[in-house]
């Protein structure tokens, strides 16, 4: 059966054909009501393909049809292009609101108005006239949404905001102004101050200081991720097991372009899974997950780009090392979290493990290239990963190239950990897969291996489990071997892992190599070996 409607991945949502989330549901209508009636402006904010452009237009259909307020969208996305040129910005905007007033309203008072007010009153305060004018000019309030208001930097951003706050603070019974206005972007209102210009007057304060709420639009619940995936099954005839509902919730943990971006890689891009009787399986949707991240596709690629601002990489390399916040800046965290890179709420960790896997690959792309190792130096008669040779040769190789990668390398604290992230996954994906965990605070980073297949010493075949725990050397090494090996049998325990390795890098000034590379059996059950590097 070939269905009518499939997951979207681009763009906001049409119901006639993509399955969805009804998009009003995801938010607290009664406190957006509340704000409206109080005559409010406020920040809606989430991440990039959260949904925030598919709820505005579903907020607006509702506003006009109720018909107590005239309700415009406007984006704000294509006066990125006029940079730091405010009056071209402003235009940009403007002409966005006419056109959706023409478009949703048959309104065109601000196409009329625009060119006379531009001439008369200049780009600084058009924004301000054209809105007054249009408030005076309507019986009903008017309630404008402003999407990817954060599209907009430097003197442009200011300029709107300003605009906005003047008129906010001048409606009275003779000074018309827009009822309500709805900010969307990315971020929470505090941190568009930073997109202040250098040296503008005012730089110690918000240009928009008059938000009653920035409210954050979440992910779905793990209910809404499984009655969107529920609309395919009913489409179509095909089931998700339970199994890979599991998956798709613990990969994404909700964010609703991975889920729909897996869902539809997995039901519509694998041959296999297109004959819609047969059901979608974990092994699909690894397959499908694999896909995304190698095709970077936009929404991973925009990932990466987001790790060159030094806010997210000063949290990042912290988590990847599993380090603390010392060194981090205030409001560090909130920025990476407003970004969706990092969970929501406490303790701080990837948003995903997805977003755990993306990010070391994007760190380490260019070093991949350069590893010659592969799996088969490290397999069996067999089939079984002989993980002890594996790391021995890391040894060699992180003794050859690592310093020299690291010392050109934004994330030096976090080096040693990605130079053997490099080499693991170079070897390891191709034929098994690695599982990361890592958190602020927790002075480690985990990695488990899991590789198909292979005699078990017990006969048959099973899956290989290996646990990896990484540690900085800080401190006496005799203790740190204690505590490390303690740490690791009790995640190879959680994980259910037969094999247990500590590798610990010294990163100690001065210190010679021969000092730093050792390899020990350390006592105890189950069996730890210790690495040095």
């Amino acid at each position: 059966m070939t269905p009518k409607r499939f997951f979207n991945t681009v763009g906001p949502i049409d119901p006639e054909r993509h399955y969805y989330v009804p998009p009003l549901s995801r938010i607290d209508l009664e406190q957006v009501d509340l704000l409206f009636e109080q005559r409010k402006y406020f920040v809606l904010h989430a991440p990039r393909q959260t949904g925030k452009t598919t709820v505005l237009r579903a907020l607006q259909r509702r506003l006009n049809r109720a018909g107590r307020f005239r309700c415009v969208y406007a984006s704000c996305q294509e006066g990125q292009a006029s940079a730091d040129d405010t009056a071209a910005t402003i235009r940009c905007v403007l002409e966005n609101l006419a056109e959706d007033a023409e478009d949703t309203l048959s309104d065109t008072f601000v196409w009329e108005r625009l060119p006379e007010l531009l001439e008369r009153v200049g780009p600084t305060t058009v924004l301000r006239h054209v809105l007054k004018q249009w408030a005076a000019a309507n019986s009903k309030p008017i309630v404008v949404l402003l999407d990817e208001i954060d599209a907009l930097f430097g003197r442009p951003l200011v300029s709107v905001l300003t605009q906005l706050r003047t008129g906010y603070l001048n409606r009275s019974a003779t000074y018309a102004f827009p009822h309500s206005i709805v900010l969307c972007g990315m971020r929470h209102v505090q941190d568009y101050e930073m997109a202040r210009p250098t040296g503008d007057p005012g730089r110690e304060g918000s240009p928009f200081n008059i938000v009653a709420k920035s409210l954050r639009l979440g992910d779905f619940t793990e209910t809404e991720m499984r009655c969107l995936l529920a609309q395919h099954t009913e489409a179509t005839g095909q089931p998700f097991s339970e199994d890979a509902l599991l998956y798709i919730w613990d990969q994404t943990r909700g964010q609703p372009w991975l889920v729909n971006a897996l869902a539809y890689e997995a039901c519509f891009e694998q041959k296999h899974t297109t004959k819609r009787g047969r059901p979608i399986e974990v092994s699909a949707l690894r397959d499908a997950r694999e896909n995304l991240i190698v095709r970077r596709e936009s929404h991973i690629a925009q990932l990466g780009r987001r790790l060159e601002d030094p806010r997210v990489r000063r949290v990042v390399e912290q988590l990847l090392i599993g380090g603390s916040l010392r060194g981090t800046q205030r409001g560090d965290i909130e920025f990476a979290r407003d970004l969706g890179i990092v969970a929501p709420s406490p303790p701080p960790a990837f948003a995903n493990p997805i977003y755990g896997e993306v990010v070391p690959r994007e760190l380490t792309s260019e070093l991949q290239e350069e590893i010659m190792a592969s799996a088969q130096s490290y397999v069996s008669g067999s089939g079984r990963l002989l993980m002890s040779r594996l790391l021995e040769d890391f040894q060699d190789f992180y003794r050859r190239n690592a310093e020299h990668w690291i010392e050109r390398h934004s994330f030096r604290e976090a080096g040693p950990h990605l130079v053997l992230h490099a080499f693991l996954h170079k070897v390891v994906n191709s034929g098994g897969r690695i599982e990361r965990e890592a958190a602020l605070g927790s002075g480690r980073a985990d990695l488990l291996v899991l590789w198909p297949g292979g005699a078990s010493e017990v006969g048959g075949a099973d899956e290989q489990r290996i646990l990896i725990e990484c540690k900085l050397r800080r401190g006496n090494r005799d203790r740190l071997k204690r505590e490390g090996a303690a740490q690791v049998r009790q995640y190879m325990d959680r994980a259910a892992a037969a094999e247990g390795h500590l590798l610990i890098f010294d990163r100690t000034k001065g210190l010679k190599w021969e000092d730093r590379v050792f390899r020990e059996d350390l006592a105890g059950l189950p069996p730890v070996t210790a690495w040095g590097m």
